[in-house]
């Protein structure tokens, strides 16, 4: 998903020879995601040992892509005052101690000059609440409680039971990852919704059998919700009709429905936990194209509906709007004080892999780094009714298909917070707090 490892390598060189002015210290912090687990080989949503999430990781930090990326890492956390890591919901396997110690080792640091956060706590330095925001994700929220009685029996030496997947890496696992090697751009198709597993039966209908595991996933949701209750945060309107309900068919838009109406039929007569064996077919959209192949009008339709139902009013990359449940929590965080501590002035996320800077009321900001990872989104003239409109659609998946390269975008953004030695936020005049990073970015206030 890093395509552009140049970036980060160049914004980590840049922060390693930041030279501090008047008694200035530096905090480098991680949020989350940094090491993807999930996406290594054997690509599992949970690395259930030890040993093996280890060798993922050494495969990670050999890699001639991502290698310099640790290198110059390593040189920045070095560098810094402090350096702190917080766990996401891609990089749980971090929990395990000897695979925390062997990514420091690789940086030349130690768990005691490294703050690791593991256990879902936040992290709070003054006015600044930072945390990763999959919490907020019933798709992605971690099972905390079983991790952490994992890792207390673990420390002992005692068996004890697996911790609960969450239902969003069941879903990578069980679908996205069988067609990642055909559809190279499926896991950077933003938003996610329940209505992806109807795009990608649509791309391969040979997945049918995965979509009929998900709709098992697809109740775990229910699961999660009512884990999450105590700080389960409301949004309206709400999306969760996309991912409620009985039956998978439960909630979706009619229209969405009838362009499906064999697929759910077929899903809901037998809902088979059989393993995905192949991933792609000959029947697939890929074979298709590369072929010459004409993409079937009925096919072009679908897409075009799972497309345009999962962006029904979506603001994935609208800036300045709202993000629901993320947006949400900061609210209610900077609006929270309790003896001892004031409420936040500003919460830190990322998780949605979408910036966000956001006034959250008179004196509290929501920001969200989105990623460094390439994205791709697609165009809304592919989603025209109309006979132009599939004819872009078809030409855009060509496109994917062929040479994803072109339609994968890039705009990594960070944080640069100030804080005086109270922990009050001290930001310069002029000096944006929310950054997008490019190669003629420096550290410090605008020159």
């Amino acid at each position: 998903m890093l395509g552009h490892p140049g970036k980060l390598c160049r914004f980590l060189d840049e922060l390693s020879t930041h030279q501090r002015e008047g008694g200035e210290t530096v905090e480098l912090i991680i949020n989350g995601d940094f090491v993807d687990f999930l996406a290594l080989p054997p690509c599992k949503a949970w690395t259930r040992t030890e040993n093996e999430a280890i060798r993922k990781l050494e495969d990670c930090l050999t890699h001639k892509q991502w290698s310099p990326v640790f290198q110059a890492l390593g040189r920045a956390a070095n560098h810094v005052d402090r350096f702190t890591v917080l766990l996401g919901n891609h990089d749980i396997e971090l929990a395990y101690p000897n695979v925390r110690r062997r990514l420091l080792k690789e940086f030349g640091s130690d768990e005691h000059r490294c703050l690791f956060i593991t256990n879902n706590e936040a992290y709070r330095r003054g006015d600044v609440h930072v945390e990763h925001g999959n919490r907020a994700d019933a798709w992605n929220a971690i099972d905390y409680d079983g991790l952490r009685h994992l890792m207390s029996g673990f420390s002992r030496g005692e068996k004890v039971p697996d911790m609960e997947v969450c239902p969003g890496s069941k879903m990578v696992e069980g679908m996205v990852w069988a067609l990642k090697k055909t559809y190279p751009f499926i896991d950077l198709l933003k938003p996610e919704t329940k209505v992806l597993p109807l795009l990608l039966v649509a791309l391969e209908p040979s997945m049918l059998d995965a979509f009929r595991k998900l709709t098992v996933v697809a109740q775990e949701w229910w699961k999660q919700l009512l884990r999450m209750q105590p700080w389960r945060y409301e949004i309206k309107p709400s999306k969760n009709k996309y991912i409620s309900g009985t039956t998978y068919r439960t909630g979706l838009p009619s229209t969405l429905a009838a362009k499906f109406a064999k697929e759910l039929t077929l899903i809901e007569k037998s809902v088979s936990m059989a393993a995905v064996t192949g991933g792609t077919g000959f029947d697939g959209l890929a074979a298709s194209l590369k072929l010459g192949k004409k993409v079937p009008r009925e096919r072009l339709e679908q897409i075009q509906e799972a497309l345009r139902c999962a962006l029904d009013g979506d603001r994935t990359f609208d800036g300045d709007s709202s993000d629901g449940p993320y947006f949400e929590a900061a609210k209610k965080l900077c609006g929270m004080a309790k003896e001892g501590m004031a409420a936040p002035r500003v919460v830190l996320m990322g998780h949605t892999h979408a910036p966000r800077a956001l006034a959250t009321g008179t004196r509290g900001v929501y920001l969200n780094t989105g990623t460094w990872v390439d994205m791709i989104r697609p165009p809304s003239r592919c989603m025209e009714d109309s006979e132009e409109g599939r004819t872009e659609l078809s030409n855009w998946l060509g496109q994917l298909v062929g040479d994803s390269d072109k339609l994968r975008v890039c705009q990594p953004h960070y944080a640069d917070i100030t804080l005086n030695e109270l922990g009050e936020i001290a930001q310069p005049s002029g000096r944006p707090m929310l950054c997008e990073y490019d190669k003629d970015s420096v550290f410090g206030p605008p020159g």
